[in-house]
């Protein structure tokens, strides 16, 4: 059974829960998180040490194990 979007859950009102990642990034930790039944993860490359890599593999595996990924870029520009 695939999880209910987040986007779907907020607007039928139910409380969501996620997390703020600054310096925590990667498959595991985007496992514990979903394994924890968060509903999304906000990670923060605009004051976080995070590389493209380690981004890209936290959102996959968020992205399958039904946890939204959200990420705030650290600047504008297309290839982010």
């Amino acid at each position: 059974m695939q999880p209910t979007p987040l986007k779907e859950r907020l607007q039928r009102g139910d409380v969501c829960t996620g997390t703020f990642l600054l310096f925590l990034a990667g498959a595991d930790v985007a496992e514990y998180f979903a394994g924890a039944g968060f509903d999304y993860l906000f990670l923060d490359m605009e004051h976080g040490s995070f590389d493209l890599s380690r981004i890209r593999e936290t959102i996959v595996v968020a992205r399958a194990a039904g946890v939204a990924p959200i990420v705030r870029v650290s600047e504008v520009r297309y290839e982010l």
